[in-house]
């Protein structure tokens, strides 16, 4: 009976990796098309704290989001977020007018009673306007707090910053 119980939970659990891994590759191969162009920007230098929140910026034409986090850019999958309208397509790459540079990482704002750190999750995004290659705006967003006790060794790490927020954003800038 436990042998049917543990094949029966492994097949489910191998189902689930399945499905999820296919889920993961079709939106890999739906974003290919694009890392040309976020292969192209090259280096990227870091875009200075004040200017986080000076601006709202706007977007213009079709729209990529570009993961900047990591040696080379990347498509960041914020992008199937978007309204279908607003995102670029495969055959459309040339109407690309806004590209947003999304850069992800955590800061400390705590530590727990055995050492480790309590860490929340930002991301920070850059709209640029390709034709004028001109940043128009930037805004950063926070994830939740990281829990307030941990029972184990280590850090504690709070929620993801939500994408869905990130894409509501982007889609309600100005349209120019």
């Amino acid at each position: 009976m436990a042998n049917r119980t543990q094949l029966g939970c492994l097949t489910v659990i191998l189902v689930l990796a399945a499905g999820i891994g296919a889920s993961i590759g079709i939106r890999s191969f739906q974003l290919a098309p694009f890392r040309e162009i976020s292969e192209s920007l090259g280096t990227i230098v870091s875009v200075p704290s004040e200017f986080i929140g000076q601006n709202e910026g706007y977007t213009a034409g079709k729209i990529l989001t570009i993961n900047i986090n990591g040696k080379t850019p990347v498509p960041d999958s914020t992008f199937f977020l978007l309204p279908e309208n607003m995102r670029a397509g495969a055959k459309d790459k040339e109407a690309i007018s806004t590209i947003v540079l999304m850069q992800r990482g955590t800061m400390s704002v705590g530590a727990y009673s055995n050492g480790g750190e309590a860490l929340k999750r930002w991301v920070k995004i850059y709209i640029v306007d390709v034709k004028e290659k001109t940043i128009t705006g930037a805004k950063e967003f926070f994830g939740g707090d990281p829990p307030k006790t941990i029972s184990s060794g280590g850090s504690g790490t709070g929620d993801e910053v939500s994408a869905k927020e990130i894409a509501l954003y982007i889609a309600g800038l100005p349209r120019h």
